[in-house]
C-alpha cells in the first residue's frame, strides 16, 4: 500500500469518515461519501509524488476530488457535493 494513502485514509477515519475501499479499472479507491477535511488536504499536500484532481458530477458519479499515488495506483477519493 502506498505509505502516504495509507497516512491520508488514517486521518480521514480519525475524522470519523468511513471508507469504501474496492478496486477500479485503473487504481485501488478508497471512496468516502463526504467532502475532503482539511486534515487530509494538508497531509496530501506535503506529499509531493501525490497527484491532485477534481472531477464534476456526471450522471452516474457524484462530483469528487482525490490524490493519487501513480507509483502504487491506489486513490483517495471524496464527494464534493454540489
Amino acid at each position: 500500500m502506498s505509505e502516504a494513502i495509507k497516512q491520508l485514509v488514517e486521518i480521514a477515519k480519525g475524522e470519523g469518515l468511513e471508507a469504501h475501499a474496492s478496486q477500479w479499472s485503473k487504481a485501488f479507491v478508497h471512496w468516502f461519501d463526504r467532502p475532503m477535511p482539511q486534515s487530509v488536504r494538508e497531509a496530501a499536500e506535503a506529499h509531493p509524488s501525490l497527484e491532485y484532481s477534481k472531477d464534476p458530477e456526471v450522471p452516474w458519479t457524484p462530483a469528487h476530488e482525490q490524490f493519487f499515488d501513480p507509483a502504487t495506483r491506489i486513490a483517495i477519493v471524496f464527494e464534493t457535493g454540489k
